[in-house]
């Protein structure tokens, strides 16, 4: 009886840990503190990336925002932060910009949005002219081409 309750709580600590190390590629203090905080129902705050579901108001719905999460034995729940100084939000969105071409290309098959996504990525457009991002991007398809949809190469 006692080796199954042991065998329960190990399994229920082996799915905590994979689905959080999984999803918000944690560091192995974090991860402690989040099982802790479930476990014993002791409450925590951490900084977790989750899809912005009316959490940022002048952010997207539905991009990754990094947002403070309360953790306790009900789980771990997202706290709302509101409107970001408007700066602030403008700059964030070069990003998801970036992000939601880079799941667009995916999602339909059509590679020329990765071409898209690079060239107004703003840390690749201070470094790279037009030309040389899209030879970055022929050689990056190529490279992880085994990986990638084929409709990409069609």
């Amino acid at each position: 009886m006692i080796y199954e309750k042991i065998a329960r709580r190990v399994a229920r600590f082996t799915i905590v840990i994979a689905l959080f190390c999984a999803l918000l590629c944690l560091c192995a203090t974090k991860l402690s503190t989040i099982i802790h905080a479930i476990e014993a129902n002791m409450p925590a705050v951490i900084y977790g990336n989750v899809l912005n579901d009316a959490l940022i108001d002048n952010l997207p719905a539905g991009c990754c925002v990094e947002v403070p999460c309360l953790v306790d034995g009900s789980g771990v729940r997202p706290t709302r932060v509101g409107k970001l100084p408007p700066q602030l939000a403008a700059l964030m969105r070069t990003n998801v910009n970036v992000q939601e071409l880079t799941v667009e290309a995916v999602l339909t098959g059509k590679h020329e949005h990765v071409y898209h996504a690079a060239i107004l990525d703003p840390h690749t457009a201070a470094e790279l002219d037009a030309g040389r991002i899209c030879e970055m991007v022929d050689a990056l398809l190529e490279a992880h081409q085994p990986y990638l949809p084929p409709a990409f190469f069609a």
